[in-house]
């Protein structure tokens, strides 16, 4: 009975780190425009983890309707949209970066061949 136990753990160890890869994978940086609030889910309502600072750099995870998901040196946690900033591409509210090389914010020779 031994041997079964030994054959799953490696593929749920697989299934584990796939699905961890996958989420990094989504991830992006981000920078507090203000104060903010880290709270436990997506709405005022929800209570208060930690704060960032003017400036500190998060992990943006995922973000949905007005408010994404941080990963940062404390408890990670939902910060409000409009507080978040992508350094590479600053547009207000927080945005991941495009997806489609032909979308506004790409440079012109990024994802193209010269010549």
């Amino acid at each position: 009975m031994t041997t079964l136990p030994r054959l799953i753990a490696p593929m749920v160890l697989a299934a584990g780190l796939t699905i961890a890869a996958t989420a990094v994978a989504l991830a992006a940086p981000g920078i507090a425009l203000a104060n903010a609030n880290v709270r436990t889910g997506p709405g005022l309502g929800y209570g208060i983890v930690d704060q960032l600072n003017v400036g500190e750099r998060v992990i943006v995870i995922d973000c949905g309707g007005n408010w994404c998901l941080v990963h940062h040196i404390g408890p990670d946690g939902w910060v409000r949209r409009s507080l978040l900033v992508n350094p590479y591409y600053p547009t207000h509210p927080y945005n991941f970066p495009p997806k489609n090389p032909n979308e506004p914010g790409r440079g012109p020779l990024v994802g193209r061949s010269i010549g």
